[in-house]
């Protein structure tokens, strides 16, 4: 799938709507008592909305009735957690978007097999990922930042010149939408 000009600029669009309210419901939380239905600490409670997924937003936005912070995050783990929208489309699984815009699922299977984890990228899955000529690689590491490369994948995409950016993945997509040339886009939907 190939995205126009139009379609990227939706995409940032979306996106920048989505960190503008994150940041604004931050600074209400910040403003706000600090006291919730559960007796948790606000990060805490808010954290484990997203634990179980919807299910757990779904819980959460029952049973918190005093803090409008917890239950911006129990809705939002509701509606939009552990998907990606591209081209209007939602997307629930972690993807790669290539440099002329194709749209696949990411082979996470090749970092898991080597750390149990696809929150490591493997050597396997960095050689699976780059594509010839891609200068930049820009890495939605999810919402609470868990993605790192392994020492072996940095040094192989350092060997064929391409800047990695890692960043949580709201900010990953906006800073893909605003990347001009060779860049290739992989993101984590989740955690």
């Amino acid at each position: 799938m190939e995205l126009s000009p139009e379609e990227k600029r939706k995409i940032y669009e979306e996106e920048k709507a989505r960190i503008e309210a994150r940041e604004q419901i931050e600074r209400e939380r910040r403003e706000m008592p600090q006291a919730t239905s559960t007796g948790l600490p606000p990060r805490d409670a808010g954290l484990l909305c997203y634990i179980g997924g919807w299910i757990t937003g779904i819980i959460f936005f029952i049973i918190e009735q005093k803090n409008r912070w917890v239950r911006f995050h129990a809705a939002q783990s509701i509606v939009v957690f552990g998907t990606i929208t591209v081209a209007g489309k939602p997307i629930k699984h972690d993807i790669v978007i290539a440099p002329d815009g194709k749209v696949r699922k990411r082979k996470k299977k090749l970092s898991k097999q080597v750390y149990g984890t696809s929150h490591t990228l493997s050597l396997a899955e960095a050689e699976e990922t780059w594509q010839q000529g891609a200068r930049m690689l820009i890495i939605g590491t999810g919402h609470v930042d868990r993605v790192r490369l392994s020492p072996e994948a940095q040094a192989y995409l350092e060997g064929k010149g391409c800047q990695v950016e890692l960043l949580p993945t709201p900010k990953a997509i906006e800073r893909w939408n605003e990347a001009k040339g060779d860049v290739i886009g992989l993101f984590h939907i989740t955690c």
